[in-house]
């Protein structure tokens, strides 16, 4: 259920995000969010190899009763998929010109949309990365209403952000990727639920360090999850790319709307 309930909860807050961009900056804005969506899943791939090789790693060992060796890799999944989204937002935003312009096929108005918006969602990664990761662990441990209070409080604030900062404020596409940030920097919050649960199960360890060499497992093991995201970073980049060459940013218009509707299907 909780599962399910995030699932919806991030597809339905797209689905409603896309409305607001649209009705109150336009369908340019709308296109150039939709040019951005393959870069969301390849951001995500570093993130999901270390959350479900971490958390599928850490029960099978919790199963064993080797609780040391859970709380290792938990450890490792961690902070190593911390640091890892650290890094590629600090490379994202250096390449923001070449990955707009990339994205954009040289339509200087679109890049102009794209550079805009891809800031705040570079800066979004770390972000994903512990919510993500404290709500693989938080299931795992039976805390499920935690688990699905953090996707569906951050995108809630999201949706608000999303009319503050753009209606109100004027800021804009950039404001609708701001308040991406923001819904989830405070639905980061409820981390810190977790990390003082007495249900909890794993902990972090010092031994950590003396078992890097794990980190090579925790990514083998993650990586059929992560492929998910690789198969959805080629198809939106690939039919996004397709859709602007040949029919330029008229079809781009109708495909952002299309793929906005499209998100529906994927709740159920």
């Amino acid at each position: 259920v909780s599962t399910l309930a995030m699932t919806a909860s991030m597809y339905l807050s797209s689905i409603v995000d896309g409305i607001l961009v649209g009705q109150i900056l336009g369908t340019m804005e709308l296109s150039a969010i939709n040019l951005t969506y393959s870069i969301s899943f390849l951001k995500s791939i570093p993130i999901a190899m270390f959350t479900f090789g971490g958390n599928t790693l850490a029960v099978m060992y919790k199963g064993k009763r080797d609780n040391p060796r859970a709380d290792i890799v938990y450890s490792i999944s961690f902070w190593a998929g911390i640091l890892s989204s650290v890094v590629i937002a600090v490379i994202g935003i250096a390449l923001t010109a070449p990955t707009a312009s990339l994205l954009g096929q040289k339509n200087a108005e679109l890049e102009s949309l794209i550079s805009l918006y891809l800031i705040p969602l570079w800066v979004l990664t770390p972000l994903t990365a512990l919510n993500n990761h404290t709500a693989a662990f938080a299931r795992t441990d039976g805390l499920k209403k935690l688990a699905t209070a953090l996707p569906i409080v951050s995108n809630v604030i999201n949706l608000i952000c999303d009319w503050l900062y753009m209606a109100v404020f004027g800021w804009g596409i950039a404001g609708a990727g701001w308040a991406t940030v923001t819904g989830y920097l405070l639905g980061s919050l409820l981390v810190i639920g977790y990390f003082r649960s007495k249900q909890r199960t794993v902990r972090f360890t010092r031994a950590a360090w003396k078992r890097l060499r794990d980190m090579g497992k925790i990514l083998s093991t993650g990586l059929p999850s992560a492929l998910i995201y690789v198969c959805n970073f080629l198809r939106l980049y690939l039919t996004n790319a397709i859709i602007l060459s040949a029919t330029g940013t008229a079809g781009t218009k109708i495909a952002s709307v299309s793929f906005s509707l499209n998100s529906l299907c994927f709740i159920f």
